[in-house]
């Protein structure tokens, strides 16, 4: 139930924000995949143990009953971090007169580089706690760094660019009862 009122109140909110539907639906589908995979990771390693020995597991048992309250949280808030800052960038270059295309493309080259050096971070430092000595804390660590692993490890190009060109060419309008009103032509640079 956490989850789907998470999920719910962000698909609401980046609704209002990008006026799109294929955005939202993105960014909740990729922090579903992450939830998954690091709950996923952290029964196969901790309950079942599998590769316990790479990880210094001693003795296998039940996950942290909390755990999965503390990954949707902080997963939740790095997923939708990452997704709002990409399409944030293709939106400004869009709104300084880019075509849609070129826009999506400068504003991943733009953006990209530093989602992935926040990734690489945030895997850095949730991996070193699952080297502790403390269960609690190895199965935390564990989790968020393989969570935080596989959403930044998505195919951005591939998986924003589909949407970026219609999301940025095509705005919604409820106020006005216009769903597929364009926007206006950019201005030139």
């Amino acid at each position: 139930m956490y989850c789907a009122l998470i999920i719910g109140l962000a698909l609401i909110l980046l609704l209002m924000v990008f006026r799109s539907v294929a955005v939202p639906v993105k960014a909740a589908l990729g922090f579903l995949l992450s939830i998954i995979a690091a709950l996923g990771s952290v029964v196969a390693v901790f309950q079942w143990g599998w590769l316990a020995g790479l990880f210094q597991v001693d003795a296998t048992g039940p996950v942290l009953s909390f755990l999965p309250i503390l990954l949707v949280g902080r997963l939740f808030g790095l997923a939708m971090d990452y997704e709002v800052f990409l399409v944030s960038r293709m939106r400004e270059e869009h709104a300084h007169g880019l075509a849609a295309v070129p826009a999506m493309q400068r504003g991943f080259a733009h953006s990209a580089s530093v989602v992935t050096a926040a990734a690489l971070i945030m895997v850095a430092v949730f991996g070193s706690f699952a080297f502790s000595h403390v269960r609690v804390v190895k199965g935390i660590g564990f989790a968020l760094a393989v969570g935080a692993c596989e959403f930044s490890r998505h195919d951005r190009r591939a998986n924003v660019g589909r949407e970026g060109t219609r999301v940025l060419t095509v705005v919604p309008d409820p106020a006005h009862g216009d769903v597929t009103r364009p926007l206006p032509a950019p201005h030139p640079r």
